[in-house]
């Protein structure tokens, strides 16, 4: 995992310092990503604990 945080839509998981690999170094994010994080208007929605800890597994498994 690494980085300062993580976050997730429920679908997408991605590092906190995204932000500064797209503004610094102009990482392109995958359109079906935008695309989804536009049609939630920009907000992420709220995730109950037992689907985090299921994709925080999942995220562990890939590693």
């Amino acid at each position: 995992m690494g980085g300062d945080s993580i976050y997730s839509d429920g679908e997408w998981v991605w590092r906190g310092d995204l932000w500064f690999y797209v503004r610094t170094h102009h990482v392109a994010l995958p359109k079906d990503f935008l695309e989804r994080i536009r049609g939630f208007d920009y907000v992420m929605p709220a995730e109950d604990l037992s689907s985090l800890m299921e994709i925080a597994k999942d995220i562990r498994a890939r590693l």
